[in-house]
């Protein structure tokens, strides 16, 4: 009896890591299915500002999932590096961290492109969720149906579903702004 005891003894601090990484992931699993909740909070605390502007519903649906996506990578990425202070120590996390950024700046630009775009659909008002817009270098008409970070949804005149990185994304004609008419008037 004495024996098995003193075998399970080596394997207790590999059991424990093992229980912490899975209660890291577990947290960000549970942030990220709550993240669409979180996200329409942090939207309406612009009550709170003295200017008060009321956004329309297909702005805040937009803001929405850029913000919940936004949650859901920062929160995996938080817990990838707790996992792994863990095992190695801060300093080397740190130069681990900035190594793995430039070659993965480096490796994976278009991705990174596509995210920033992303973040950049946050602050600018370039279409929303419901809007008819034709994105001219691609050759893609059709009706915004989600607006994530990385990628944006369109929904073609004949019903296909375009999946755009957004990234690629640099040229939009949007239908459902301004004064426009197909009528000319002579």
């Amino acid at each position: 009896m004495q024996t098995a005891v003193n075998l399970l003894l080596p394997f207790s601090p590999l059991w424990n890591n093992v229980i912490t990484i899975l209660l890291f992931f577990l947290a960000a699993w549970v942030v990220h299915r709550l993240g669409k909740s979180i996200a329409k909070r942090l939207i309406y605390l612009d009550r709170f500002t003295r200017r008060r502007q009321t956004l329309r519903e297909e702005r805040l649906l937009t803001l929405q999932g850029l913000l919940s996506s936004t949650i859901s990578f920062l929160v995996f990425t938080m817990a990838t590096l707790f996992s792994l202070s863990l095992f190695v120590t801060t300093d080397t996390l740190i130069w681990m961290v900035g190594l793995f950024s430039a070659a993965f700046g480096l490796g994976a630009r278009p991705l990174i492109s596509d995210y920033l775009t992303g973040i950049s659909f946050i602050f600018e008002d370039t279409f929303d969720i419901g809007e008819k817009v034709e994105l001219t270098g691609l050759n893609v008409l059709g009706v915004i149906e989600v607006v994530n970070l990385r990628t944006s949804i369109v929904r073609g005149t004949s019903g296909e579903q375009f999946v755009v990185p957004n990234g690629e994304i640099r040229v939009i004609r949007n239908f459902s702004r301004g004064r426009f008419s197909l009528a000319n008037i002579c």
